[in-house]
């Protein structure tokens, strides 16, 4: 029963991840070429940008969804591992049983074959002693006696005939038991070979539902697998398209406006994301009991630091004990907020003040300069001069 359910579960899963990956999730308006980028208005380029910032927010959205259902896939995944394993160990002992049935059958046959043997001889034995009875008689035992020399004579005589007599008796005997031991021994083969036959399908029909489950597996994996490069897929060829766009307008504008949606921050050491100190109240080693004002992020020396969105560089050099400091001045929303960023600690920069940066370009990076313990990016995200926790804005 329980592996039945989670066969359906598994099935019922795919088949969601195979509707949903196959709806169309672009709501965007296919741009039919005419018309390119650079050709495009301020106005226009700023509408084409809204609304591939739509779409890929939409596509994180999904993501997010699709890996809520992974994760479900993976839990029953798990369970039918467990009853996998199950069903293999059956088959195993199922084998070692018809093995042993096998066995038993073949020494059931090889009995056979000798007492259907021994039947034919001891016919044979019994059919000559009845041809020498018919010829001769019970006289001729009497002959026998009757035609003794002496007393000793006789008595050898008697003893002879008795022998011949029990050794007769003994045939039939034997005959009998052969007779009911071919009997027994077929009755015994019928048996087996129906526990065999029985054995037989029970191993087919195990084989069979364990090949079903394994497929399912296999095809659960496989969709949760290709899901996962779909979503990255799609989001990457929309990334292309809005990167120009934040590039242009931020290129041409001196407002500082740089065409951020301020809704998706990139984390800001990508592949990194073992965090030593959060956001808050905390013991520091310098200071005791502090605020702390940013995420620390542990990461190697000299790990790529990025920016989250796109920004202009205000601040690239040594900030007390921020240690080498980057600051990014990331612009402001359409209600007026600002934002800015700040990386301490850094080994170098990659960048100048006044350089105008593109999110995901790298800025610097990782190092343990100023008031530091070990390798890491002390990372801060400031919203009209407040800093703010920046677990609630990044997104890895």
């Amino acid at each position: 029963m329980k592996r039945k359910r989670t066969l359906r579960i598994l099935s019922l899963l795919l088949t969601l991840l195979m509707i949903f990956s196959m709806v169309p999730m672009m709501a965007l308006a296919e741009d039919d070429g005419s018309t390119s980028i650079e050709d495009m208005t301020e106005e226009e380029q700023r509408e084409r940008l809204k609304e591939l910032e739509a779409t890929i927010q939409m596509y994180r959205d999904n993501a997010n969804e699709q890996a809520k259902y992974a994760e479900a896939l993976q839990e029953e995944i798990q369970i039918l591992d467990k009853q996998i394993s199950k069903v293999e160990k059956e088959i195993v002992d199922l084998n070692t049983k018809i093995n042993a049935t096998q066995l038993k059958l073949d020494t059931a046959q090889v009995n056979l074959d000798k007492a259907t043997a021994d039947k034919v001889a001891y016919q044979k034995q019994l059919e000559e002693r009845m041809v020498a009875m018919y010829m001769y008689g019970d006289n001729g035992y009497l002959e026998v006696l009757f035609g003794s020399e002496s007393f000793s004579d006789f008595i050898s005589r008697a003893t002879a005939i008795s022998s011949i007599i029990a050794y007769d008796n003994e045939i039939a005997r034997r005959l009998r038991d052969t007779e009911n031991l071919i009997e027994a021994q077929k009755l015994l083969i019928e048996e087996q070979k129906l526990a065999l036959d029985e054995m037989m399908v029970q191993l087919r029909a195990k084989e069979s539902d364990l090949e079903d489950q394994m497929a399912i597996k296999n095809d659960a994996v496989t969709q949760v697998a290709a899901l996962k490069d779909y979503w990255a897929a799609q989001a990457e060829a929309l990334n292309d398209e809005a990167f120009e766009l934040r590039k242009i307008l931020a290129e041409n504008n001196s407002a500082g406006d740089f065409a951020n949606n301020y809704t998706t921050f990139l984390w800001p050491t990508p592949g990194y994301y073992w965090i030593t100190d959060y956001f808050g109240w905390r013991i520091c080693p310098f200071h005791g009991y502090e605020w702390h004002t940013g995420l620390d992020i542990g990461a190697p020396r000299n790990a790529k630091a990025i920016a989250p969105a796109n920004g202009k560089v205000i601040r690239a050099s040594w900030y007390g004990g921020y240690g080498n400091c980057i600051i990014l001045d990331l612009g402001r929303d359409e209600k007026g907020n600002t934002y800015k960023c700040l990386y301490a600690h850094l080994n170098s920069y990659a960048v100048d003040v006044g350089d105008v940066v593109m999110q995901g370009e790298t800025v610097g990076y990782v190092g343990t300069t100023g008031n530091s313990t070990g390798y890491h990016l002390h990372f801060e995200i400031i919203l009209n001069g407040v800093e703010q926790d920046p677990l609630e804005w990044l997104t890895k």
